[in-house]
């Protein structure tokens, strides 16, 4: 392998060289990188590498933030830039600009899965807050994020031929300080009875 140095460095830099060329100089085609599909136990090292933090991050969120890692970069300052990084951690998220006196202020709302295996806790969201201030500009000024929680349906068949379908939608504030832990996803199991409290019934049998 050819040597990159100029032609004025100097002996240790040269012994320097020889070493890392004795090191390198194997085949590197087998060695799986890509933080889609590479080993698991290489993704802090790639995180390191694409300067992102993945602390408190599952595997599939820390493989989609090394992924987009390079997207951020090249746009940061940009709004987009902090769409994408938000977006590797949450599925469902937006920004909300404001305007007049608080021009240049953010928030983000982020609605979280029905999905009971996924937690959210405030190591995910403080990780979140440092991707989002890495990628904005300089100007710009994080403030909370909005949480969403999935929306809960429960449709109750009565024998009089009614349909009561309740719905039920909670939102939850954090700030910089909260302290949260977030498990998601609601389960309803209703079942009634109400034949011997039907006045139509009663008047039939009679």
């Amino acid at each position: 392998m050819p040597s990159l140095l100029p032609v004025n460095s100097t002996p240790p830099e040269h012994a320097t060289d020889l070493v890392a060329e004795q090191k390198l100089d194997m085949d590197l085609s087998n060695v799986d990188t890509h933080p889609l599909t590479c080993d698991a136990k290489l993704l802090p090292y790639l995180a390191i590498a694409w300067r992102v933090d993945i602390s408190g991050l599952t595997e599939d969120e820390s493989r989609k933030l090394i992924f987009s890692a390079m997207e951020i970069h090249r746009y940061k300052g940009t709004v987009y830039a902090v769409k994408v990084a938000l977006g590797s951690i949450f599925e469902s998220s937006t920004l909300t600009e404001f305007t007049g006196e608080r021009v240049f202020e953010f928030d983000a709302q982020v609605i979280l899965p029905a999905d009971p295996t996924k937690i959210f806790d405030n190591a995910k969201f403080e990780t979140a807050r440092k991707q989002i201030n890495k990628a904005k500009n300089g100007r710009s000024r994080f403030i909370n994020f909005e949480v969403a929680l999935p929306e809960a349906h429960a449709s109750i068949p009565v024998q009089t031929g009614a349909t009561f379908s309740p719905k039920f939608q909670n939102e939850l504030a954090l700030d910089a300080h909260a302290d949260i832990h977030i498990q998601t996803a609601l389960k309803w199991d209703l079942a009634l009875s109400t034949s011997e409290l039907l006045p139509s019934e009663k008047g039939d049998n009679q």
